[in-house]
């Protein structure tokens, strides 16, 4: 017999990032889908970092078969492939696409290759390019990826698991939406951010600032209704406090020692972080409510690679200027969440790094 096993999955990845080596543990595959002898050009493209770089690699699962038997639906196991494209991206701060599956339920299938555009205007991103990044400087060795892919495959689905994968799809949107829509790949950032948010619970101490304190404390002395004041309290979400209480929680010193910027001038810093992670939820807010166009003024500049604004925006709008001039650009904002994603499974009992851990006296 020389058909596939019927609980043997494959399904095809691919990255502009080349990784080596490869993951081989008992419950999962990753290896290399080298090109054809005959496809010159996959094999001429492969061999530096440029627009058209694309490296493919196949995962390698074992999942039984369900019971076949009258209206018995053959489960499409492709899901696994997006798991895993953003358990890597995460873990290695690169883009990864996921092609389909190749083989499944012992049969073949064709991978989905025309879903990613032929070349990146931006390859030379961190997220793209063939450099560890920055922060925690992850050798792209496919041997490093194991803590990460035992959480995939080992660790039951909790409130933390749900959470970071959950997350980890717009992140991974993010980098997979940037070369083409810049504003939707920013949306997708602060989407993550807002779902890291969800998982920690704040007091209101922490969450109201001092005019809201007052106000309450004005509401109290002269006898309000405490039924009315609960009403209040229960429809101030919060949501961008929480947004930049999160980012403050999971940013570590290490986090601002390792930049991408090539001039330490224009990085993000804890001097400016704050001011930075406040602004690109009011940039979120002016977008839903008013659909100004921005995304190209995320761009960082090729020559500095800057994580933050570098002068001032020319708009008429002068609350949008202020907004845009405080805003960190893409790639500044995609390290902090990046980061964000990686602390939040290493403060939870997922070693994953020791520029994780806590600063000393936390």
């Amino acid at each position: 017999m020389l058909r596939p096993e019927q609980n043997l999955h494959k399904c095809l990845i691919s990255s502009p990032a080349r990784l080596i080596a490869e993951h081989d543990e008992s419950d999962l595959l990753i290896t290399h889908a080298f090109p054809s002898m005959n496809d010159s050009i996959l094999r001429v493209t492969q061999r530096e970092e440029n627009p058209f770089s694309r490296y493919y690699y196949v995962c390698v699962f074992r999942i039984d078969p369900p019971k076949l038997c009258e209206g018995v639906v053959v489960p499409d196991h492709s899901h696994v492939g997006n798991l895993i494209s953003i358990a890597l991206s995460i873990f290695y701060g690169k883009r990864f696409d996921n092609h389909g599956v190749i083989e499944s339920h012992g049969r073949f299938s064709m991978p989905l290759l025309n879903e990613v555009a032929p070349a990146m205007q931006y390859y030379y991103f961190g997220s793209n390019n063939h450099q560890p990044r920055k922060n925690l400087g992850i050798e792209l060795d496919l041997r490093n990826c194991k803590s990460i892919i035992n959480f995939l495959t080992k660790k039951p689905n909790d409130q933390l698991k749900q959470t970071f994968f959950t997350a980890g799809k717009f992140y991974l949107s993010s980098l997979q939406s940037v070369d083409t829509d810049m504003e939707r790949a920013f949306l997708d950032l602060v989407t993550c951010g807002e779902i890291l948010s969800n998982y920690f619970q704040y007091s209101e101490d922490e969450i109201y600032d001092s005019r809201l304190k007052e106000m309450f404390e004005r509401l109290a002395k002269i006898d309000a209704n405490p039924k009315d004041i609960d009403l209040i309290r229960s429809r101030l979400y919060q949501v961008k406090a929480r947004f930049n209480l999160t980012f403050k929680k999971l940013l570590n010193r290490n986090f601002f020692d390792r930049t991408e910027s090539l001039d330490e001038s224009t990085k993000l810093t804890s001097e400016n972080i704050e001011t930075c992670i406040k602004a690109v939820y009011d940039l979120r807010s002016r977008y839903v409510h008013t659909g100004i166009d921005f995304g190209h003024w995320l761009v960082p500049h090729r020559a500095f690679m800057n994580e933050i604004r570098l002068g001032i925006p020319v708009v008429d709008d002068k609350e949008l200027r202020k907004i845009l001039s405080r805003v960190p650009t893409y790639i500044g904002l995609e390290r902090a969440v990046r980061f964000a994603l990686l602390r939040l499974l290493h403060i939870n009992s997922v070693y994953i790094h020791a520029e994780l851990d806590n600063d000393e006296g936390e």
